[in-house]
């Protein structure tokens, strides 16, 4: 695909997705190519996530639907979140800095991300253990190894 094509594609997603992330109370911290990376706070932090990332993947479902049924190109997407401390600030050099957020917990998100395959949402068990509300249901998964971890 020529490159603009490609860029109108993958803004009609990150819309989609940064809609239901403002909705449920979650910051965009960056784009990262075909990634969003975004940050939810408050009590609720671990509920806002999780159903941001069910209605994501609901939407993104209906969306490939209606666009494989007329023959569009459409877009897989997998989602892998994890819970912890991250520092939030402004990085780089002198002559750009860019607000971002970073530490281990970034990094196994963006971990868990490149291990979920379509449509699926991979959770790290802290936010399982903060959720507030009874109302998700999970399928509890072997460990996996990911990179700059030593244990799974």
């Amino acid at each position: 695909m020529e490159p603009e094509d490609v860029v109108t594609i993958l803004n009609e997603y990150l819309d989609l997705q940064a809609k239901i992330i403002k909705k449920n109370q979650g910051d965009i911290d960056k784009y990262v190519g075909d990634e969003i990376m975004a940050v939810f706070s408050g009590d609720e932090k671990a509920d806002n996530a999780v159903a941001s990332a069910i209605e994501i993947a609901s939407q993104i479902a209906e969306l490939n639907k209606t666009k494989d049924d007329m023959g569009l190109k459409s877009i897989n997407v997998g989602i892998g979140m994890a819970l912890g401390n991250v520092i939030q600030g402004r990085m780089g050099s002198k002559e750009r800095m860019d607000n971002t957020s970073i530490g281990d917990t970034v990094n196994l998100a963006a971990r868990l991300c490149a291990h979920a395959e379509s449509g699926e949402i991979l959770v790290s068990k802290d936010i399982v253990s903060k959720l507030t509300k009874d109302k998700f249901h999970f399928k509890k998964l072997e460990p996996i190894m990911v990179k700059g971890k030593e244990n799974p």
